[in-house]
């Protein structure tokens, strides 16, 4: 008689199990691990991003004051004082026009904390208007912290008047909701 016996054939369907196994398991751990590598380099380019915004921001900054809707002064600063206002809050020049559209090349910025979200808004007219959508450029904070250098000091708050000069530099540092720290210090060109 030719053939397997019985034994046979089930340590062949063992062996072919535990290869099965395996293999399913190893497949598993590679998609975890890619979603994991994934999902660090969407933040990592978050990171970039904002760093890129806020450089670009910090380094075109003017001495100008603007004016809300009702017409009264609002002055650039850096810190916010209560929860909810502003974090940074200044005019900025570079502002693109290809259009060449009566225009100026200036924009109202600010950087909000809102709803767990880094938010920059800005706004083309300098006095009134309204602030733009928000441009949410990182999630998951958790809280924010700005100071500013001034007269070789760092201050938490500082308000830039025709007697304050402007800071020389901007720290940020931020916690996201996963724990994670970042601290990132701008330096101005000019005016910052």
């Amino acid at each position: 008689m030719k053939g397997f016996t019985l034994i046979e054939v089930l340590v062949a369907l063992g062996v072919f199990a535990l290869l099965a196994g395996t293999g399913t398991a190893l497949l598993a751990q590679l998609a975890s691990g890619q979603t994991a590598v994934t999902r660090r380099g969407e933040q990592l380019m978050a990171l970039q991003r904002l760093h890129a915004v806020l450089k670009a921001d910090v380094a075109q900054a003017v001495p100008r004051l603007t004016r809300d809707a009702r017409g009264d002064h609002q002055l650039a600063h850096c810190g916010a004082a209560a929860e909810g206002e502003p974090l940074l809050s200044f005019v900025r020049m570079g502002h693109d026009n290809p259009d060449r559209l009566a225009q100026s090349e200036a924009r109202a910025v600010r950087y909000v904390l809102r709803d767990g979200a880094l938010v920059r808004q800005s706004k083309p007219g300098l006095d009134g208007g309204d602030w733009g959508p928000d441009d949410r450029l990182l999630v998951d904070v958790r809280s924010v912290r700005i100071a500013c250098l001034v007269n070789g000091v760092w201050r938490d708050r500082h308000v830039v008047t025709d007697q304050q000069p402007w800071p020389r530099a901007i720290r940020l540092s931020l916690e996201r909701g996963s724990g994670d720290r970042l601290d990132m210090t701008l330096l101005g060109q000019g005016l910052l």
